[in-house]
């Protein structure tokens, strides 16, 4: 499937429904980046960690942002010593480690500890107690409104009454080529010292980053509207985050052969995501580690439902079209149009037709009318 006038719907489609504009984003991205500067800079006096450079991440860095510059996300690396800490897998869930001390660490307070391990939880407590104290301070010219959601904190920056944009502020830990964030983990919401409450969340953006900042702004077009897609059909797809459908696009781009045809490479895409949640299977990319399933923490029922739902859009222009808030292809409305002319004048000459039948039948009706009043007359 996949034909010229789609491509031509989809392309415009992009520029009027799902892209950014550039004095937009420009603007924005020079607010956060003063605002990045000055949290780094509060951060290192009062948490008891060297503060590594911010890191930059997510959709507005990577090409990805869609509709609106209101979201930037900012890995804010906490730097511990490799000769005191190392890392150590959690057999339940690859998807998480723990942290274990092997010497003692006099820099790290006992309040940030958990046993012999850096607890994720009380971690990111203090972090986030340290950027609430950030706010309070804040004298800038602009509003600041924090919130918290998994590992980030949250700033919704605002200009007067009016958000400009979000900030997620989510600390990072590395040791070697091991990108972890402090996320806590399912079995640990709510329980104050949970068990779980130690184990870090594993972080891949440092290897998948290089792969989709490489991708071509015309490529990338066909994840930016299944991203539009996945909000207007946000009961059907939102379950799943735009992680999963941005990890899964680079397993789809760097392994499928795509084409120049982006309604083609659209449904090539959603047959390919529509197969991956079948298969309930999804890795890191590239493939290093193929112990972490991203797709583990969802049903089974969830994964099926989404995927039947994509794979019905990707066998069908006319539910494609429906997915996007699209009018039909404009070649089916003139097929269509073009039938129902011919439906009315194939009606038309019905009519005609049978109006001079019963015409011939009333000039019939009337002459053996007569010729009987004249028989009657004689």
């Amino acid at each position: 499937m996949g034909s010229q006038s789609l491509d031509a719907q989809l392309n415009s489609y992009y520029e009027s429904s799902v892209a950014v504009y550039s004095q937009e984003m420009k603007r924005m991205t020079d607010i956060y980046r003063d605002l990045k500067s000055d949290v780094r800079a509060f951060l290192q006096r009062q948490l008891p960690f060297d503060i590594g450079d911010p890191i930059d991440r997510g959709s507005s860095h990577e090409g990805l942002k869609i509709r609106r510059a209101d979201e930037f996300d900012v890995l804010i690396p906490l730097v511990i010593s490799g000769s005191h800490w190392s890392f150590e897998n959690y057999a339940v869930d690859n998807c998480f480690v723990k942290i274990v001390e092997r010497g003692h660490d006099y820099s790290i307070p006992s309040n940030l500890r958990q046993g012999n391990y850096l607890s994720a939880a009380h971690v990111r407590a203090s972090f986030q107690s340290a950027v609430q104290r950030f706010v309070n301070k804040y004298v800038g010219g602009y509003k600041l409104k924090p919130s918290t959601h998994g590992p980030a904190f949250t700033l919704d920056v605002c200009d007067g009454f009016t958000k400009l944009f979000s900030v997620d502020l989510v600390p990072l830990i590395k040791l070697g080529n091991t990108w972890v964030v402090a996320k806590p983990h399912p079995d640990s919401f709510g329980i104050r010292y949970s068990a779980e409450g130690v184990l870090w969340r594993r972080s891949f953006t440092h290897q998948e980053s290089h792969y989709i900042r490489n991708i071509s702004h015309e490529s990338k077009k066909v994840l930016k509207i299944v991203k539009a897609m996945r909000l207007d059909n946000y009961t059907q797809m939102g379950m799943l985050p735009s992680y999963v459908y941005k990890l899964a696009f680079l397993h789809w781009y760097y392994k499928e052969e795509s084409s120049s045809s982006i309604s083609a490479n659209m449904i090539s895409f959603l047959s390919y995501l529509s197969q991956v949640l079948s298969n309930e299977t999804l890795h890191p990319y590239p493939d290093s580690d193929y112990s972490v399933n991203i797709l583990k923490s969802f049903t089974s029922v969830s994964l099926s439902n989404v995927a039947h739902f994509i794979r019905n859009i990707a066998q069908s222009e006319t539910k494609l079209m429906t997915a996007l808030s699209l009018p039909p292809n404009p070649s089916m409305q003139s097929y269509t149009t073009v039938s129902t002319r011919k439906s009315c004048l194939k009606c038309i000459v019905e009519l005609l037709l049978l109006g001079i039948l019963m015409l011939m039948l009333i000039s019939f009706v009337l002459v053996a009318i007569n010729m009987v009043h004249e028989s009657c007359s004689n």
